[in-house]
């Protein structure tokens, strides 16, 4: 038992000392600025008429998108253009160029998807797609025109546009709101924030010259290295199947898109268990980036699953796998049969135990009146007003207005069906505010 201790205690202050290695990366800035300009804005609209096309086209080809290239090509597009007009952007500039160049690739929601999925083999034959709304895509296009901007489209895309505005006013003002209690309160220490944000201090370092020079910067130069190796695998990967299937009558794919199904071959020695393999050389940089402990994780839960499938099938738990489904398929079932709830469960003990945390710090700092808890309140408000922060009733009242914004549109839309609404009220009010603090204590203890 001592020995085990003596173990446990040894692994804690490795985790530690490896968290503190990723939280010293960064030093919480003393100031803070606006970053807001005419550059930001025009950013996004290039995002949104160059490359949310080029997304949406790689998302149908390839059943992915461009990813954060979109983000780093118009930062460094607006960056050498302000080397030529003699203009300087600072480094909140840059950070709000790219964080609206990421909302723009993120929320480019099309119609292109459900319209493929109302007119699709699947949903004629099985008899769904009679059953669709027009709200959510119109099915008898034939004699129409090709474009969206028609009679036929306007509620769904009315709905969209719904969508789009209460989405981007409550994952503004909730999500940072949920930053403030992590971050503030219970003080995470979100180790993989400093992470995210070299890249836009590399850019930053080679703009400003803060750096030695722009071929001795260590961020700036791994940069690059990281740059040159993205685009030949891209090249590899993504353009040479792509335009050889434009220019030619074979796909020539070197590496399977999206990935290689292994499943159908592994069903007898491991029946319900998911083998999909991923070219993808993303996940490889993101494992080598991650902690040490993170990525054992990941990996003993990848085993886990290796060896608990084949067991929960033959104790009859995961009835709806069939020999020869694909791994998409296996994902699905193994979700429906057995991993949906036992991820409820694993979110409800962490929910719990951060709720249960959270009230013990505010009821501590509430109730001693040392030196102390007083200079750390007093610090809090003036990090308040240093971010510009929001008070904390909006939070609550924006939550309440989009959830009861959201339950209300689903009521016309669906003629108001008390089951449908039953679950909507728990999803909205129960569930969502759940997961969210789940989901955000998760990012600020592990990232």
């Amino acid at each position: 038992m001592t020995k085990l201790k003596k173990l446990f205690a040894r692994r804690t202050k490795t985790e530690d000392k490896e968290l503190e290695e990723f939280r010293q990366l960064l030093e919480v800035p003393d100031t803070f600025e606006d970053g807001f300009s005419l550059a930001s804005f025009i950013g996004s609209l290039f995002v949104a008429l160059v490359m949310v096309p080029g997304s949406l086209y790689m998302s149908l080809v390839a059943g992915m998108g461009i990813g954060g290239a979109a983000q780093w090509v118009t930062v460094l597009l607006f960056v050498e253009v302000a080397k030529r007009a003699n203009a300087k952007l600072s480094r909140a500039q840059l950070f709000i160029l790219f964080y609206m160049s990421g909302l723009v690739m993120t929320q480019a929601v099309s119609p292109l998807f459900t319209q493929f999925l109302v007119r699709s083999d699947a949903a004629v034959t099985s008899g769904v797609a009679n059953l669709i709304p027009a709200w959510v895509a119109p099915a008898n296009l034939d004699k129409a025109p090709r474009s969206f901007l028609t009679k036929a489209w306007m509620p769904a895309i009315g709905l969209i546009v719904f969508q789009q505005i209460m989405d981007r006013i409550s994952s503004a003002i909730l999500g940072y709101g949920l930053f403030r209690l992590t971050s503030d309160i219970e003080r995470l220490p979100f180790p993989m924030a400093p992470i995210g944000a070299q890249g836009i201090l590399a850019v930053a370092e080679q703009v400003d010259g803060s750096a030695k020079s722009a071929g001795t910067s260590v961020r700036w130069r791994m940069f690059c290295i990281g740059t040159g190796i993205g685009m030949i695998f891209g090249l590899i990967y993504m353009a040479v199947p792509t335009l050889s299937g434009a220019f030619f009558d074979e796909t020539l794919m070197i590496f399977k898109i999206p990935f290689a199904d292994f499943t159908p071959y592994t069903q007898n020695f491991l029946p319900a268990t998911a083998t999909g393999f991923s070219f993808d050389l993303g996940n490889v940089v993101l494992g080598m980036t991650m902690p040490f402990f993170s990525m054992l994780g990941s990996f003993v839960g990848l085993i886990f699953t290796f060896v608990m499938n084949p067991i929960l099938y033959n104790m009859g738990m995961m009835q709806t796998w069939e020999r020869g489904d694909t791994t998409v398929l296996t994902l699905f079932a193994n979700n429906i049969d057995f991993y949906f709830s036992f991820q409820i469960g694993i979110s409800l003990a962490i929910a719990l135990y951060g709720i249960v945390l959270s009230v013990k710090n505010i009821r501590r700092s509430q109730s001693k009146q040392n030196t102390k808890t007083q200079n750390y309140k007093h610090s809090l408000e003036d990090l308040s007003k240093k971010r510009g922060h929001m008070p904390s009733w909006l939070f609550l009242i924006t939550y309440l207005i989009s959830c009861t914004g959201y339950i209300v549109v689903s009521g016309f839309l669906i003629g108001w069906h008390p089951g449908v609404m039953i679950v909507l009220f728990f999803f909205g009010f129960i569930y969502t505010p759940l997961i969210s603090y789940v989901t955000a204590r998760l990012e600020g203890m592990a990232g």
